[in-house]
């Protein structure tokens, strides 16, 4: 994908080498040309990775004399055809037509209005000189990264938050209510970028900044949302199978080689399946990458949780005919190593920071293997697969579906002890949530009482989705959107580092649309996650398709850091007696650390949560120290 990047000077005063700085922070990312241009207080630059065919005829940014206009996009935009229409372009003009030139004409014609036309993934940015308006936005719900910077004299912006950190007036300060958030994983604090002085524009807004003012809006909302029960389960099946096909297949359109991450879940499969069946018909192969445990997975593991995915993956390619898949084991990269890569592409955190040296080794081979998108399914937990929890069906289908007893307990019980209600808010205080605050976190008590994390914590209502009562199942999905939102950021700035656009068809605008009209209640049917069960019937293998059981990444994690435990244990060491320990116990969290790794290996009954909690914690000391 490709990299906006700008400034504006709100005191007026010209632009200098501030904007050579931005670029030099971000020109290692794997692009084929830049470009810069300066007028008076604005400058705007772009940074251009060929995503699509036509990205070969791009040329941005862009200034409009006699409109003293200056124009910056970046994007892949899905409707091309739709907008040729409308925008009345001739037909020998599309084809060498660039998607940053589409919605350049989309611009010209309807102004800002424009950004309610576009279906894809993209982020612009307008300045008018002789109004001294900047005008910054972004797509409604895609792994597009937009950061920005704002004070009284400047408006920064850049694809990466490097491009920001770069310019001594942002600097890399570490938020710190971000960085607690991010150890004991509470959603309200993750909202800000893990540098204090960085925003993050979120999926759907739009941010304007003259001299005096600024104002940012939401333009879209997945909130309004609301379920259709006039129509019969088999035709939303239809439905979303149509616009999921669709979906995947626009994400085909790329200049260079297409790959997918493969597990032996429903969600990549899917992708997958379909990607490779489309690319068949042009005559293509499908590469996919899959990540397989190099120990034997935990022993902890729950039932129906499986650590190796490889035999599920194996029947997935035989029944596809079309897929070349390639297997790793991450021999080669530690835990550690892969945590630092890790930090560095994604130009910040990882929450699920065990999980990065895999991340990291898919991401590296497939960018040294030229490829130019990466299809992935992320978000098929929100919606294709999603399952509603069970005391959200109305009461005579849960009664018949589980018993009037368990009915009574999960509806009604339930309620009163989950709720939002004083009886609730008491007794969640006092059970599963205490073990959870005082065994899962190593922040000191200061810091934490300095926060008031543990009224926070309380009030987030996420620790534990078990402790947890929803009343309306449309909030329930609405909180499955915000709180995966920050995931966008994470691949969407790994493919970013490696020169190749993450793309996901669960987040598509119609796939999301067609998920929202669907009532709660059909989703939990002969099997849970049966949306996407039934779209794949004949298209999946059996093995896959009805599989109850769920794959566990990083499954063997706590086997590899026992073979580790040495580079580790000098990782803990090197924490004590910096500035981290003003925020972590240290002395806490090497016993426990050592409590940890003090069992009998033989058995590798390791406790997985446990061992990720503790990873998180022990690759903070790098970050608060940087």
């Amino acid at each position: 994908m490709s990299v906006i990047f700008g400034i504006f000077n709100r005191k007026g005063n010209p632009i200098g080498d501030e904007v050579d700085t931005m670029y030099g922070a971000m020109k290692r990312f794997p692009h084929e040309s830049h470009a810069i241009i300066r007028k008076g207080n604005c400058a705007f630059g772009h940074m251009l990775t060929y995503n699509t065919p036509e990205a070969r005829y791009e040329s941005m940014p862009i200034w409009f004399e006699q409109e003293q206009t200056l124009f910056v996009c970046e994007g892949r935009i899905d409707n091309r055809q739709e907008l040729f229409e409308v925008l009345k372009i001739p037909l020998p003009e599309q084809p060498t037509m660039s998607d940053g030139s589409l919605m350049l004409q989309a611009y010209l014609k309807w102004g800002e209005e424009c950004i309610h036309k576009f279906l894809g993934k993209w982020s612009l940015s307008v300045f008018q000189a002789r109004t001294q308006e900047l005008f910054l936005a972004r797509d409604k719900f895609d792994y597009t990264c937009l950061h920005y910077f704002v004070n009284e004299e400047y408006v920064v912006f850049a694809s990466s938050p490097y491009g920001l950190t770069a310019l001594p007036l942002i600097g890399k300060e570490i938020n710190l209510e971000t960085f607690a958030g991010l150890m004991v994983i509470i959603p309200d604090l993750l909202k800000e970028h893990i540098y204090k002085h960085v925003r993050t524009l979120q999926p759907s807004h739009f941010a304007k900044y003259t001299r005096e003012k600024h104002s940012i809006e939401r333009y879209w909302s997945f909130y309004n949302w609301q379920p259709d029960r006039t129509r019969k389960w088999a035709d939303h099946v239809e439905e979303m199978f149509y616009v999921f096909n669709l979906a995947v297949k626009d994400r085909l359109r790329s200049e260079k080689p297409v790959a997918g991450t493969l597990s032996g879940g429903l969600d990549s499969s899917t992708v997958c399946s379909l990607a490779a069946e489309h690319l068949a018909k042009q005559g293509k192969r499908l590469t996919t990458y899959t990540h397989v445990p190099l120990y034997e997975p935990s022993a902890s593991l729950g039932k129906n949780i499986f650590g190796d995915e490889r035999p599920f993956v194996e029947d997935i390619v035989k029944a596809s005919g079309h897929i070349d898949p390639i297997f790793l084991n991450s021999d080669d990269i530690s835990v550690l190593e892969g945590i630092e890569r890790g930090f560095d592409m994604a130009g910040g955190v990882i929450p699920a920071v065990v999980n990065a040296y895999w991340l990291v080794d898919i991401f590296s081979r497939a960018q040294k293997a030229g490829v130019g998108a990466m299809l992935q399914a992320d978000f098929g937990n929100s919606n294709i697969s999603w399952t509603v929890p069970e005391y959200l069906l109305p009461m005579p289908i849960l009664r018949d579906r589980v018993g009037l007893l368990k009915a009574v307990k999960k509806k009604y019980i339930r309620a009163i002890l989950y709720g939002n209600n004083p009886l609730g808010k008491a007794y969640k205080g006092v059970v599963g949530r205490k073990s959870r605050w005082q065994n899962r976190s190593y922040l000191t008590s200061q810091f934490c009482d300095k926060l008031k994390l543990e009224e926070r914590l309380k009030a987030s209502d996420f620790p534990s989705n078990s402790l947890y009562h929803f009343t309306d199942p449309i909030a329930c999905r609405n909180l499955i959107y915000e709180v995966n939102a920050m995931r966008l950021l994470i691949s969407g700035h790994m493919g970013l580092f490696c020169g190749m656009e993450v793309r996901d068809p669960c987040t598509d605008i119609r796939v999301i649309e067609a998920f929202t009209k669907i009532p709660h209640e059909l989703f939990l049917q002969d099997q849970n996650r049966w949306l996407v069960r039934d779209m794949m019937q004949g298209r999946l293998p059996e093995s896959v398709r009805l599989n109850p059981g769920r794959g566990r990444q990083s499954s063997d994690v706590g086997a590899r850091i026992f073979a580790q435990r040495k580079d580790v244990e000098a990782r803990i060491t090197a924490m004590m007696g910096r500035d981290v320990e003003r925020y972590i116990d240290v002395t806490r969290l090497e016993n426990a650390w050592q409590q940890c790794m003090a069992q009998d290996t033989t058995e590798n009954t390791f406790d997985l949560i446990q061992v990720f909690t503790l990873m998180r914690y022990i690759s903070a000391g790098s970050l608060v120290d940087e």
